[in-house]
């Protein structure tokens, strides 16, 4: 069944229900504001590194024939661990994630719209002709890394602040997520992240920090909270930053 309301579809089935309709919380199409959190974490010799990744960006919703279509696209990214020492990534580095459209599954029970939003595995700092499929490679010297944060290195560059000195990791990754979220009010939805993506350390600088790490979501997925806040379309990431604690809670210390 598809059912248009304001601007979009909400394909459910096969057969027509003005009653599901009705019970709609509204238009779903346009923009909103994406705030998520990944906890990871990550063996290393002297411990379990645990992290959080923190992103901010914007999710938009389309009709495009008969499907409703989502985008993602990120603006900036914070990085907390429990490690001595500071790891941020520059904007370049969180733009250049770049995810295919998916096609959501919309459902509604007692009132709650559920949105699921499938996987679209997406290469990072290097070139995959099928990232569906397609594993990283072993070899950090494979010909297929690019510089995707267009910085002079290879791969994508986290910046690390070990107090006295400044250091840098080259990545490549495979980003591999997916959401399950709920309506909590009009336009605005809540749910968890599903992470299982890859890594493969390039170099770093000095080399020592060239230490290959795989870091795996936190198995309590309360802990990988998703926010998408209803805004208009004509937001940008300069925007949104600025206006941040208007939409979302303050970030984990």
């Amino acid at each position: 069944m598809k059912i248009l309301m304001g601007r979009c579809w909400l394909v459910v089935g096969l057969v027509p229900s003005a009653a599901f309709a009705a019970d709609l919380p509204g238009d779903l199409g346009g923009r909103y504001a994406h705030y998520d959190i990944v906890a990871y974490d990550a063996p290393l010799a002297l411990g379990v590194m645990r992290s959080q990744v923190i992103t901010y960006g914007f999710t938009d919703l389309r009709l495009e024939g008969d499907h409703l279509l989502e985008t993602e696209t990120f603006c900036h990214a914070e990085h907390r661990s429990n490690l001595p020492f500071k790891s941020r990534v520059a904007d370049s580095f969180t733009r250049a994630i770049v995810p295919p459209s998916a096609v959501p599954t919309l459902s509604l029970n007692a009132g709650v719209v559920r949105w699921l939003r499938p996987e679209t595995p997406t290469a990072l700092g290097i070139h995959l002709e099928d990232p569906s499929t397609e594993a990283l490679p072993n070899d950090p010297k494979d010909p297929r890394f690019s510089d995707d944060d267009h910085d002079g290195h290879p791969g994508v560059t986290v910046n690390i602040n070990l107090g006295f000195m400044q250091g840098q990791i080259y990545l490549a990754r495979r980003e591999i997520f997916a959401y399950d979220l709920s309506s909590v009010a009009p336009g605005r939805f809540e749910g968890v992240v599903h992470d299982r993506s890859e890594q493969l350390t390039l170099g770093g600088y000095p080399s020592f920090l060239a230490v290959d790490v795989h870091p795996v979501q936190n198995a309590d997925l309360s802990k990988s909270p998703i926010i998408l806040q209803r805004i208009d379309s004509d937001y940008t990431c300069d925007r949104l930053m600025a206006e941040r604690d208007q939409w979302f809670p303050p970030e984990p210390l």
